[in-house]
Parts: structure tokens; C-alpha cells; sequence
């Protein structure tokens, strides 16, 4: 039943781009909406028309559980046609893509985004589902990074990768694709990365990294959305993403920031959420890393390699721990030469 209202208020949500309240589903009202046999199925194989005769009980019979719903049918939306058939439209482009879609009742629901002040109320997901269940790192950065911190992006997600964690960014330009890409190159099956769209999933952004979408897709790794599948990107809905990246991670590494960039923003929804932010030294002559070095100055630690990351998160290391990153230093030493 919850996942039902859940559903409901997600895609409403996302129709109207502002979320009046929070859910509040009293005993009453769970006893009221189990006596009906729409809850005996699955969302998934609910009708246009099964959807219309849901709201309109919901309207009729029980209005204060979604007390926004006899409103907005009211004012915006009389018969509920462009509300149900959204949700039926976003229920069989999941299904066809052989996607998932999890509510915030939901057992498989991250659990640290639960605790954010304005969790999802539902994401869409291609890839492996599993990888929500491992303990989970973000790393961002400028779309115009400098090589150092390409590189460092790029190592310290390996790293992370073998060491079992799931690497969360973007995708976007600079960090957000280098973190991706050195998720990829651990080899580790199902890929260990996360990337949180703006957009929806039929609309990855940018078109340009299409192809390390499509590597992620082949590898297992996760690409999610709180959009609604067809959905395209406006420059609002960055900000808004930028939440869900640090809310699903304990840790946010910050690769480079400006004094105005979207990397910023997202290392102070992590102070807000209360994580950890971690930030990578760059020289002082580098204007933009003028964020980070503020970030660092209001109480972020700081590191200089991929190495002391490790040891910030996970302390002192076993022995097999340590031959995997004396094995990555060696290698990058090598082909430094």
C-alpha cells in the first residue's frame, strides 16, 4: 500500500516541481486503504484505468492521505488523466528497460539518503541493485579540472573500487567522468559506481559521455534518477540532484572546486547532511580550487593522494589491503616512466 502512495506522490511531485508536505498515513486510513483490492497488485500491472478508479477512492473515500490530491485534481488536473496516465507511461518504460523503480518504503531504499531533510520519495535505476547495499564514496569536481585533479579522481576511484566501495558522481564532464572511468578500470564485476542523473533515464546528460554510460550499463554499474523517464535536464534540476549524490555516500571527496561551482554545492549538502567532506590540496596560485581551499579552511580535511584517502576511511590496513595499494602505486609508477 505504501508503495502505491509513494508512487502516487513521487510522480505528482515531479509533475507539479514542488513537493507540498510529507506523507501522513494514519492506522485508520492503512485499515481503509487495505480493504481494497487495488493493493493486491503489483503497480507494475495496474491500468490507466486502475490507476483513475485508485484516485478517485483516494479523493472520495479517504481525502486526508493525500491531502494535496483533491486539490490538485481540483485545480490542475479534474479527471486525474494526466496524473495517472504519467505514472502508467513511467511504470512500462521501467518495466521495458528491464529497470528498477524503489520507493522510499522500500527495503532496498538506500539507507543514508533516508536520512536526508528531503529524501526522493522514489528513484528510477538501470544496472545492478546490489551496488546500493555497499558502502558508498562521492567524488566531484570541476566540469574544467586541472590535470592533478583528472588524475586523482580517476586513481582514488579505482582504489576504492578494489577495495569494495561504489564510487557516486555526477557524470558530467572533468571529475564526475574520470571518478566513473577509474571505477571502471578496477575490473571489478558489477562496476562499483553510481552515476546520479539530472535528467531522466531515456535523456542521459551530457550527450557526450553517452559512451561511459554505456560501458557502466554493460558492467552493471548504476545509473539513477529521480526524474521521471523522459525527462530532460534544465539547470535547476543540477542543484537539486546534487543532494542525492551526497546523501547516498558517508563520504564526499571534493577534487576541485571554484567559489561558484555545482562541486561546492554539493559539499555543503554533505556538511548539512551531516558527512564527512574530504578535500584534495592543490597549489595556491590555482583559482579554481578557490572552493576547495575555502571548504578546507571552514574545517574540511584535506589530503594530497589516493593513498591517504584510504587511511582517513578505513584506518590501519590488513596486509591485503596494503598489497592492493602497493600494487596500484607500483603500476602507476611504472607507467609514469
Amino acid at each position: 500500500m505504501e508503495r502505491i502512495l509513494y508512487c502516487l506522490a513521487h510522480v505528482y511531485s515531479q509533475i507539479r516541481c514542488v513537493w507540498p508536505g510529507v506523507l501522513e498515513i494514519s492506522e485508520r486510513d492503512r485499515v481503509c486503504l487495505h480493504s481494497t483490492d487495488f493493493f493486491e497488485q503489483s503497480i507494475f500491472s495496474m491500468s490507466v484505468e486502475n490507476w483513475m478508479k485508485l484516485v478517485r477512492f483516494l479523493i472520495d473515500d479517504c481525502p486526508e492521505v493525500l491531502s494535496w490530491l483533491p486539490r490538485w485534481c481540483r485545480e490542475k488536473d479534474p479527471s486525474g488523466a494526466r496524473l495517472c496516465s504519467a505514472i502508467f507511461r513511467h511504470l512500462q518504460c521501467v518495466r521495458e528497460a528491464d529497470a528498477h523503480y524503489v520507493t522510499y518504503d522500500q527495503s532496498i531504499y538506500p539507507n543514508l539518503l533516508r536520512y536526508i531533510s528531503d529524501p526522493p520519495l522514489a528513484i528510477t535505476l538501470t544496472g545492478d541493485i546490489e551496488t546500493l547495499r555497499k558502502p558508498q564514496v562521492s567524488i566531484i569536481g570541476s566540469r574544467k579540472a586541472s590535470v592533478s585533479a583528472l588524475e586523482e579522481s580517476f586513481r582514488l576511484a579505482r582504489l576504492l573500487s578494489r577495495l569494495g566501495y561504489a564510487v557516486v558522481s555526477g557524470g558530467a564532464f572533468g571529475c564526475d567522468i574520470a571518478a566513473h572511468q577509474g571505477a571502471l578500470a578496477s575490473e571489478v564485476y558489477p562496476a562499483p559506481t553510481v552515476s546520479v542523473a539530472a535528467s531522466g533515464l531515456a535523456r542521459l546528460y551530457p550527450v557526450h559521455n553517452q559512451h561511459v554510460f554505456y560501458r557502466m550499463q554493460e558492467c552493471g554499474g548504476v545509473i539513477l534518477s529521480e526524474r521521471l523517464w523522459w525527462e530532460g535536464c534544465r539547470p535547476r534540476d543540477f542543484a537539486v540532484r546534487n543532494r542525492i549524490i551526497s546523501g547516498l555516500s558517508s563520504t564526499t571527496c571534493v577534487m576541485q572546486a571554484g567559489m561558484k561551482s555545482g562541486a561546492l554545492l554539493t559539499a555543503r549538502h554533505s556538511l548539512n547532511q551531516g558527512r564527512e567532506v574530504l578535500v584534495f590540496r592543490h597549489p595556491k596560485f590555482d583559482v579554481r580550487a578557490d572552493g576547495s581551499r575555502w571548504l578546507e579552511d571552514d574545517g574540511a580535511l584535506g589530503f594530497s593522494s589516493s593513498e591517504e584517502i584510504s587511511l582517513k576511511l578505513l584506518g590501519p590496513l590488513s596486509p591485503k589491503l596494503c598489497s592492493i595499494i602497493s600494487g596500484l602505486w607500483t603500476k602507476n609508477a611504472v607507467l609514469a616512466r
